[in-house]
């Protein structure tokens, strides 16, 4: 019998692996993603930088009034924090794909031995910081429901980073 049951471990833990080696092929290619989208942001800033000193090449040239520059610079503002906002979105979409995943035994609660998983994916995602203390005592104190370590994530929304922060996009 006890022969049996270690089998049954093995068998089981080797499952595991396989799940793991899985969800990380699955990160490295999120990953892949998301540094795709870092860098199409990072050339969006770029060219926005670009286009903001042809503007005041133009506003030199043409004495364009200074109001009507101002608005065009507000207005790249704008676009601006809108891919941030996407990038944050993105990263959000694979945080919340990756709790799913970590949930191994389907039961809708993320346990002690899961949390690790957890936490090595979301450190795998591009960007992103998570403050492993916290979020170890934030899961335990909200009993590990899903639903519960989703609400943890809900900070991402915020776009202020204070010292309770568990989450930060770099």
């Amino acid at each position: 019998y006890m022969q049996q049951t270690q089998i049954t471990d093995i068998k089981a833990l080797k499952e595991t692996q396989e799940r793991a080696r899985e969800e990380i092929d699955r990160l490295e290619l999120q990953n892949d993603r998301l540094k795709q989208s870092v860098e199409e942001l990072s050339e969006t800033v770029g060219k926005l930088e670009d286009v903001e000193q042809a503007l005041d090449a133009i506003t030199e040239v043409q004495g364009q009034s200074v109001d009507t520059f101002t608005k065009q610079v507000e207005e790249n503002k704008q676009i601006l924090a809108k891919l941030e906002e996407n990038h944050k979105c993105l990263v959000l979409q694979n945080i919340i794909s990756v709790i799913y995943r970590c949930d191994l035994d389907g039961d809708g609660d993320i346990e002690d031995t899961e949390v690790d998983a957890l936490l090595t994916s979301i450190k795998g995602i591009n960007g992103v910081q998570v403050e492993e203390g916290k979020f170890r005592s934030a899961i335990r104190g909200s009993g590990g429901g899903i639903s519960a370590v989703l609400d943890i994530v809900k900070n991402l929304l915020s776009d202020e980073a204070d010292e309770d922060s568990i989450f930060n996009i770099a």
